[in-house]
C-alpha cells in the first residue's frame, strides 16, 4: 500500500496542486498558456510560494494550506471553459520518461530511494526540508546534536531550500516520510521536464509521434538520469524551469503584445532564484543574450517590436523581484558561500574525478557515471559523434524555421555550463551544469534527426534517431542496473525507533549512518562519533573518528558516552554491550536501542576493553582482571563483567576464489568482479546453533553455504564503514566445516549490475541472548579469567 501511495497518490496530488496554481498563474496573465506548460508553471509557482512561506518561522506552518487554498482558487477561476487539449502521443511520451526513472525503486516492490552510498547529502536535505515546513531557517532553542548542527550550517549559510519545500509542503496530504516520497518527486520533476520539452519540440517538429519520441528520449539524457538515481533534488527541477522559461521566452518572442506573458516567465525565473539562489544568474543571462539576438534576428527592421518586447521584459524583471527578492534577502549569505564553494578547484564532492566534457551529450554507458566508458568505449564515442553531428543539424533547422525555443533552451542551459566552466568552477559545480545542459543538447540531437526524417533523407534520419535513442537508453540500462538502493527495511526500522524513542534524548548512534543521525532519529537529538557533531566522542587511544569511521562502543571513554541518555547501536558480532548503566529498551533485526537513568545508582570507577573490530568477545589477560580487582578492593565497590561468547571469523585472505581483487586489511576484503564461489573452512570449538555474519556492503549480493547447506543470501544491503549483515542460522558441531560464499550472475532486477562492493570477513557468532551481566566480589575476581568477556567495570554505589 505504501508504494501505490507513494508512486500514485503522491505523484497524482503534485499534478492535480500544480494544474491547480497553473490555472491561476495563467489566470493572473490573462492568456492561454498551451496545457503542456500548465504544471510546470504551476509547478513553478509552487516553488516560490513554499519558498515564501519557508523564509521565516510564524508563516512556515502555513504553507500546506496556502498551497491547497492558491490552488483552489486557480480552479474556481480559471478551469470552467478551458479547454484541455492532451496529445496521446505527448501524454505516452511523458509517462514513458518517469515510468523510466521510477524504474529502479518501483521493480523493487518497496517504496524506497536510489543513491544510498552515492550521496548522503539527501540525509541532509531531508532535515532541511522537515525542519522548514514546521519553524522556516530558524534553528535557535534546538538542543546540540548532529542534526542540529547539520540545521544551522546550512541554513546560517543561507542554504536555497527552494528545490525541496514543494515536497515538504504536500507530504501532509499523504502522510508519508519524506523519505518514501524523494525518488516520486524526482520523477515528477522530471515529468515537468518533460512537458517542457514537449511545448519546446511544437513548432520544430510537425509529427506528434516523432515529437513524442523526441521528448522521450531528450527527456532521460544519460547525465541527468543518471543524477535523478542519486537522488540529486537541485538538477532536475533546474532542468525544468530553465526549459519552461525557455518555452515562455519563445512565446514572448513571437507575441509580444503579449505583455502578461511576464507573470508566468517571471515565476519561472523567480523559481530558479529560490533552487538556485544567485547560481540562477548563470542561466537568465545567457537565456535574456540569446532572446535579445533572437528578437534581432526575427524583426531586424521592427523598433516597434523590439520596444514591446523590451517593455515585456522590463515587467518580467518587475515580477521577480515581487516573487524572489524576500527569498534571496533571507538566504543573502549563500551569496558569499556559494561563490567561495563556486570557485573551489579542489571540490569534488562525490566524484572520483573530474567530469568528461562528453558527457553533455547524453550518453555514457558506464553504469557510475562518475566512471570513465568501460567496455564498448569505441561504440559509445561512435555515438556521441553521431548525437554531436545532429544536434548541430537541429541547431541550424530550427534557427532556419525560426523555431528559437529549443535553441533558447540550449543557450540557457550550454551557456550556464560555459559561463561557470569560464569563471573556474568546482569539478563538482560543473558536474551539475553537466548535467543541467544534457537535455537541451540531446534535444537538438532528435530535433536534427527528425528534420532528417522529414526531408527526402528519411534512412539517414532514422539512422541518427536510433543510434542516438539506443546510445541514450543503453547508458541508463547499466544506470539502471548499477543502481545503489537504499535499505529499506533498516531505514524503516530507525523511522520506527526516531518516533517510539522521540524526547528521550541525547542519543548517539554508534555506526556512520546519516540518515540516522541527520534524519530518522531527528526527535532523539542524535550524534554520531563519526558525524558532524556538537560533543566529540573521544577513543580510548586519543582522538576522535573520521567521517565514515567506525568503532565499537568499549573502544570509545566511558566518560564520553554516560553523556548520553539513550545509545542506538547496529548489531553484530563486533558491536560492544553499552555500559553496565544501560538497560536493553528495545530490539529489532537491525538494530538495538539501550538507555540509561536520569540519574544513575551506581558510577563507574574504572574499566577495561577486550575484543576489537571484528570480535566483541575474548579470554580477559587475568593480570588485568587482578588489578581491577586490587582497585576495586580499595574503594569498596564490585566488579562488573559482560559476559560475551566469542565468534569465530573466518578469515578470507586464504579462500579459494576467482582473481577477485582482495584488501589485505585488516581485515581481509573482497572485491567480487565476476560471478563465482569463495571457499574456505572454520573451526567450530563447541557445537550450537550459530548466526552467520557477513561484513560489507552489498548490491547483487552474496549467499552463504556451510558444509553444502544454504544458510542464506544478502542483497540490497548497502552499509557505510565497518558494519555487519545476519546473513541466516546454522546449528554446527564442533569441528572443521566448510563456508562457501557464491557471488550470482546480474538479472533484469535493479541493481544487478556489477558494483562495487566489500565482502568480509564472515563470522559464525554462537546464538545467545544479549551479553550476560556478571557481579562478582573483588575476592572472587579470578573466576572471570576463564569466561570469555566483552568489558570488565569496577562499579560503586552513586
Amino acid at each position: 500500500m505504501t508504494l501505490v501511495v507513494c508512486w500514485l497518490a503522491f505523484p497524482l496530488v503534485l499534478a492535480v496542486l500544480s494544474a491547480g496554481l497553473g490555472l491561476l498563474v495563467e489566470r493572473a496573465a490573462a492568456t492561454r498558456l498551451e496545457t503542456s506548460l500548465l504544471l510546470p508553471c504551476g509547478f513553478a509557482l509552487m516553488v516560490v510560494v513554499t519558498s515564501l512561506a519557508t523564509a521565516g518561522e510564524g508563516t512556515a506552518r502555513f504553507a500546506t494550506a496556502l498551497v491547497l487554498v492558491l490552488a483552489g482558487l486557480g480552479f474556481v477561476l480559471g478551469a470552467r471553459g478551458r479547454a484541455w487539449a492532451v496529445n496521446p502521443g505527448g501524454a505516452a511520451a511523458v509517462l514513458g520518461a518517469m515510468a523510466v526513472a521510477a524504474a529502479p525503486v518501483v521493480l523493487t516492490g518497496e517504496a524506497g530511494f536510489a543513491g544510498y552510498t552515492q550521496l548522503d547529502d539527501i540525509s541532509t536535505f531531508l532535515a532541511l526540508a522537515s525542519h522548514a515546513i514546521a519553524h522556516g531557517r530558524d534553528v535557535a532553542g534546538l538542543p546540540p546534536s548532529t542534526y542540529e548542527a547539520a540545521l544551522a550550517v546550512n541554513l546560517n549559510a543561507g542554504y536555497p531550500l527552494g528545490s525541496f519545500v514543494p515536497l515538504a509542503a504536500v507530504r501532509p496530504i499523504v502522510g508519508q516520510d519524506l523519505a518514501w516520497l524523494w525518488q516520486p518527486y524526482l520523477t515528477y520533476a522530471l515529468g515537468m521536464l518533460a512537458l517542457c520539452l514537449w511545448a519546446l519540440a511544437r513548432p520544430a517538429v510537425r509529427s506528434p509521434r516523432l515529437r513524442a519520441l523526441a521528448v522521450f528520449v531528450a527527456a532521460q539524457p544519460a547525465l541527468l538520469y543518471a543524477y535523478a538515481l542519486q537522488g540529486a533534488v537541485k538538477e532536475v527541477p533546474t532542468a525544468a524551469l530553465a526549459a519552461l522559461a525557455a518555452a515562455l521566452c519563445a512565446r514572448l518572442l513571437r507575441k509580444p503584445d503579449e505583455t502578461r506573458l511576464a507573470i508566468p516567465l517571471g515565476v519561472s525565473a523567480a523559481a530558479l532564484l529560490c533552487v538556485l539562489n544567485v547560481g540562477a544568474a548563470a542561466y537568465l543571462g545567457p537565456l535574456a543574450l540569446a532572446a535579445a539576438l533572437a528578437a534581432a534576428v526575427w524583426h531586424p527592421r521592427a523598433p516597434s517590436y523590439l520596444r514591446r518586447l523590451a517593455a515585456a521584459g522590463g515587467w518580467t524583471a518587475v515580477v521577480v523581484f515581487l516573487l524572489a527578492f524576500p527569498v534571496l534577502v533571507v538566504t543573502s549569505s549563500f551569496a558569499t558561500a556559494g561563490g567561495s564553494l563556486l570557485q573551489n578547484k579542489t571540490d569534488i564532492g562525490n566524484l572520483f574525478h573530474p567530469l568528461d566534457w562528453k558527457q553533455v551529450f547524453g550518453i555514457w554507458p558506464a553504469g557510475d557515471f562518475r566512471n570513465g566508458i568501460g567496455q564498448g568505449e569505441g561504440l559509445a564515442l561512435a555515438l556521441i559523434a553521431v548525437l554531436a553531428g545532429a544536434a548541430l543539424l537541429g541547431a541550424w533547422t530550427t534557427s532556419r524555421r525560426r523555431a528559437f525555443a529549443p535553441a533558447l533552451f540550449a543557450a540557457a542551459t550550454v551557456g550556464g555550463l560555459v559561463g561557470l566552466s569560464s569563471l573556474g568552477s568546482s569539478p563538482w559545480v560543473e558536474a551539475k551544469a553537466l548535467a543541467i545542459a544534457s537535455p537541451a543538447v540531446v534535444l537538438l540531437a532528435v530535433l536534427g534527426a527528425c528534420a532528417l526524417l522529414e526531408s527526402p533523407r528519411r534512412a539517414l534520419g532514422a539512422a541518427a534517431i536510433a543510434a542516438i535513442a539506443g546510445g541514450v537508453l543503453w547508458s541508463n540500462w547499466l544506470a539502471y542496473r548499477d543502481v545503489k538502493l537504499a535499505p529499506r527495511d533498516r531505514l524503516a526500522e530507525l523511522a520506527t525507533i526516531g518516533d517510539r524513542f522521540a524526547g528521550q534524548g541525547p542519543a548517539m548512534i554508534d555506526e556512520y549512518e546519516p540518515y540516522g543521525a541527520r534524519y530518522f532519529l531527528r526527535r532523539m537529538d542524535p550524534e554520531a562519533p563519526a558525524e558532524l557533531r556538537r560533543r566529540v566522542v573521544p577513543l580510548r587511544i586519543g582522538g576522535a573518528l573520521g567521517k565514515n569511521q567506525w568503532a565499537p562502543l568499549d573502544q570509545f571513554q566511558l566518560a564520553a558516552l554516560l553523556d548520553y541518555r539513550t545509545i542506538v547501536v547496529r548489531r553484530s558480532p563486533a558491536e560492544s554491550r553499552p555500559p553496565a548503566v544501560y538497560a536493553p529498551r528495545w530490539s529489532g533485526r537491525y538494530y538495538d536501542v539501550w538507555q540509561r537513568p536520569a540519574r544513575p545508582r551506581s558510577r563507574v570507577l574504572t574499566d577495561v576493553a577486550f575484543g576489537d573490530a571484528l570480535n566483541a568477545g575474548e579470554r580477559p589477560p587475568c593480570r588485568q582482571v587482578r588489578r581491577l580487582a586490587r582497585v576495586a578492593t580499595r574503594r569498596h565497590a564490585t566488579l562488573t563483567a559482560a559476559v560475551r561468547a566469542p565468534a569465530v571469523v573466518a578469515d578470507l585472505a586464504t579462500a579459494i576464489r576467482p582473481p577477485w581483487p582482495l584488501d589485505p586489511g585488516p581485515p581481509t576484503t573482497l572485491h567480487p568482479t565476476r560471478p563465482g564461489r569463495a571457499r574456505t573452512t572454520v573451526t567450530v570449538p563447541t557445537a550450537g546453533v550459530y548466526d552467520a555474519w557477513l561484513r560489507g556492503s552489498f548490491g547483487r549480493g552474496m549467499e552463504v553455504s556451510v558444509d553444502g547447506r544454504r544458510v542464506g543470501s544478502v542483497r540490497d544491503e548497502r552499509s557505510f564503514a565497518g558494519q555487519w549483515i545476519r546473513v541466516g542460522v546454522v546449528s554446527l558441531r564442533a569441528g572443521t566445516h566448510r563456508i562457501e560464499l557464491r557471488y550470482p550472475g546480474g538479472g533484469l532486477r535493479p541493481g544487478d549490475g556489477q558494483q562495487p562492493q566489500d565482502v568480509g570477513p564472515l563470522a559464525l557468532a554462537p546464538r545467545t541472548p544479549r551479553p550476560a551481566l556478571v557481579r562478582v566480589a573483588p575476592a572472587h575476581a579470578t573466576e572471570l579469567c576463564a569466561r570469555p568477556l566483552d568489558w570488565l567495570e569496577v562499579v560503586a554505589p552513586e
